[in-house]
């Protein structure tokens, strides 16, 4: 038996002979002919009682499955050597580990790319980029460990705690951790994954490896790699806040005085990247995620904007006391179109500390002046986002959470008079386009 180990994945290739295979199978019934069974057990199984008792509580097989469907992504050389791996087991995430080590932002921290032997080429991000692309070309969803290495452009400003927090170097990198997020989210969304997970320098339970020169007998010897982009993990830590050349580091007290400068250098077996709670390069980027969350969680309400084309009429509205609905109407002669989007905003509810039960209002829309022949049939597209519908921001917080993306019913009304009147619909805070399409269209 061959076995190809690597970090959390273990797949090992079984090769037996015809002969073998055979030689099994006699034994194996040699073995039950010639073995006296304890009393028999009754199995019974009711296809109609739920019996679940796994993490999630109501679904034990899903629970079972998510366990191996999971897995760090193979190195590059062996990417598609598991293709049918990938298949047979169902594979629904991956794990991309140093994928961002040559990722950078230019001077103004706006544009991104990768930086490599000292140039900067704007653009996508290798080897990100083609391990997005495996990923997702499988099927997979990513997941992406971040931040394990300073931004070339950073290197410049020294180690991360040396920072001087009004200058240059906070603000760049916090752009960079934004531009960062947002390229994986795009890039990952856009080729159909459900969901991205970030892993934001997780590794710091490693701390930094053994220092280089190591040597039992002298310890003068000892020194780290040097600050860049392909030096240490715990590339924010300032050498110069602690005692180095200390190997094994010294660990008294370093529990209830973690932040000891007296103490040695935080080496891997270095208990105090225990205690250390959220770094300061956490708290960067899991600002970025947030940023970059609610930036997506708009692009809907752009989606549904683009749909809309030709030029803005008129959009007459009559409602009762404490309304909240208001519309923007369009009409593209060229395509005979007519784009309504009605909604349903309240201020104080979205300021405000206001946690009464929403109640939807109800909608009756009329269209005027159709230029369709009586008694022809139109259909409408109707786009909605609410609370439940269409709604990214929601689906971040509860994967369970429906599809995200733009959601489409259609609808079929008859024309009368060159009026369409569409009645019934309910709209609560959120936002809802009718798009009425010429009869002689119908997607």
């Amino acid at each position: 038996m061959q076995c190809l180990t690597r970090q959390r994945l273990r797949v090992c290739k079984h090769r037996l002979s015809l002969a073998s295979v055979s030689l099994l199978t006699l034994a194996s019934l040699g073995l039950a002919s010639a073995t006296t069974f304890r009393g028999d057990t009754s199995i019974v199984v009711s296809t109609q009682t739920p019996y679940n008792i796994g993490l999630s509580g109501n679904d034990d097989l899903g629970d079972l499955k998510k366990i191996y469907q999971s897995a760090n992504s193979p190195s590059e050389q062996a990417l598609d050597q598991f293709n049918q791996i990938i298949t047979d087991t169902g594979m629904k995430r991956t794990r991309l580990l140093l994928s961002d080590v040559y990722c950078d932002v230019d001077q103004t921290g706006d544009v991104f790319g990768y930086t490599m032997d000292g140039v900067f080429h704007p653009g996508d991000c290798q080897p990100l980029a083609w391990h997005l692309e495996w990923a997702l070309g499988r099927g997979l969803s990513p997941h992406v460990a971040v931040a394990a290495f300073m931004p070339p452009r950073l290197v410049q400003y020294g180690p991360g705690e040396s920072w001087d927090a009004n200058g240059p170097a906070p603000a760049l990198f916090q752009k960079y951790a934004n531009v960062l997020v947002r390229y994986i989210a795009k890039k990952s969304l856009d080729g159909g994954a459900s969901s991205v997970i970030f892993e934001v320098s997780n590794e710091a339970d490693i701390a930094d490896s053994a220092p280089e020169n190591w040597s039992d007998t002298n310890p003068s010897a000892y020194t780290l790699k040097p600050l860049g982009s392909w030096g240490r993990w715990l590339w924010w830590i300032d050498p110069a806040k602690y005692v180095l050349n200390q190997w094994p580091p010294l660990q008294s007290h370093t529990m209830s005085n973690a932040e000891d400068p007296t103490l040695s250098y935080p080496y891997q077996l270095d208990a105090r990247r225990l205690p250390r709670q959220l770094l300061p390069v956490q708290k960067v980027f899991s600002q970025a995620i947030v940023n970059i969350r609610n930036e997506l969680a708009a692009a809907n309400l752009f989606k549904m904007y683009d749909k809309m084309s030709g030029q803005r009429v008129q959009a007459a509205l009559t409602g009762g006391a404490g309304s909240h609905l208001n519309a923007f109407a369009t009409w593209d002669g060229a395509n005979s179109t007519a784009n309504i989007m009605v909604y349903n905003y309240d201020p104080t509810r979205v300021f405000g500390n206001n946690v009464s039960t929403e109640t939807p209002e109800g909608i009756s829309l009329e269209v005027d002046n159709l230029p369709f022949s009586d008694g022809s049939t139109v259909t409408i597209e109707r786009y909605l986002i609410d609370a439940n519908t269409s709604n990214l921001a929601k689906f971040y917080s509860d994967p369970t959470h429906p599809d995200p993306n733009l959601q489409r019913i259609l609808l079929q009304r008859t024309i009368n008079g060159g009026k369409l009147v569409l009645t019934g619909d309910a709209l609560g805070l959120g936002v809802v386009l009718y798009r009425i399409l010429p009869p002689t269209v119908v997607p």
